[in-house]
């Protein structure tokens, strides 16, 4: 079971546009890992964006502060796995994360479909970034 709550939103950082990546970029506080869900969207040089749901690892978060530290390789490596198959030999490709998904907001009568226009994603949105100097 996860610690944090998916459903609240938090600013995101990138593990390697940090100076110290196991801190909170924001507080300071040692960030703690977290197993959760995400959702992604990855492009490459041959095709165009396609969403992704991966998880669960990669992510740590404050316990003070609403912000989520995200491994950059990681997410690098669960985006290729994620196009494997689809898109054999990619190159060049680039991903984003664009949220959290919260599983629990699925209604059991829907869980056994597929995500939709009749089973909505619940992603969180990440919060805009902390402009502050932080």
């Amino acid at each position: 079971m996860s610690k944090y709550d998916p459903a609240l939103p938090r600013r995101k950082y990138m593990s390697t546009t940090l100076k110290s990546p196991r801190r909170c970029p924001e507080c300071g506080g040692r960030l703690e890992a977290d197993a959760q869900t995400y959702y992604i969207a990855v492009k490459g040089r041959t095709f165009e964006p396609e969403p992704y749901i991966v998880g669960p690892d990669g992510g740590h978060f404050c316990p003070q502060c609403p912000v989520i530290v995200l491994d950059t390789e990681s997410f690098s490596d669960m985006a290729r796995l994620a196009i494997e198959k689809a898109h054999p030999g990619a190159s060049d490709m680039q991903f984003v994360v664009l949220g959290l998904i919260d599983l629990k907001q699925v209604p059991p009568e829907k869980s056994h479909l597929p995500f939709g226009d009749d089973n909505p994603l619940p992603t969180v949105a990440f919060l805009p970034p902390n402009t502050s100097g932080a």
